[in-house]
C-alpha cells in the first residue's frame, strides 16, 4: 500500500529536479498494488487490521522494504517510496475493491 499524499508530494519533489521523470508519475507508478486516499498508513504497525470495501481484511506484516536501486522504478524514476512509506499486507479476506471503496483500520 502507499498514500496518494505521498506519490503527490514525491512528484512535486522531483519537479524540481526532473521535470520529465515527475510527469510520469501517477498512482500505481510505485509498484504498489493499492493506491490509498484519506487514511493514515503512519499508524500501520505489523499486526494491525484494514478493513476495504466493508470486508476485505488486509494484515499489516511489514513496514517499508529495500528496494534494488536497478529496480523499474528505481530506472524510471530515480527514487523510490517503498522503503520510506510502503505498507506490506497479508490478505485475511479476499474480495474485489475499486476505485472510491472505503478503507479504514479494524
Amino acid at each position: 500500500l502507499l498514500e496518494l499524499e505521498a506519490i503527490e508530494k514525491a512528484k512535486k519533489e522531483l519537479e524540481k529536479r526532473d521535470m520529465k521523470r515527475a510527469e510520469k508519475i501517477s498512482a500505481g507508478s510505485f509498484a504498489e498494488n493499492i493506491t490509498t486516499k484519506g487514511i493514515d498508513l503512519s499508524l500501520a504497525e505489523p499486526g494491525k487490521i484494514l478493513i476495504l470495501a466493508g470486508k476485505i481484511r488486509l494484515k499489516v506484516s511489514q513496514l517499508g522494504k529495500e528496494d534494488d536501486p536497478n529496480s523499474i522504478v528505481n530506472q524510471t524514476f530515480g527514487i523510490s517510496l517503498l522503503p520510506r512509506v510502503g505498507v506490506f499486507c497479508e490478505v485475511l479476506d479476499s474480495g474485489i475493491i475499486k476505485p472510491g471503496d472505503k478503507i479504514e483500520w479494524e
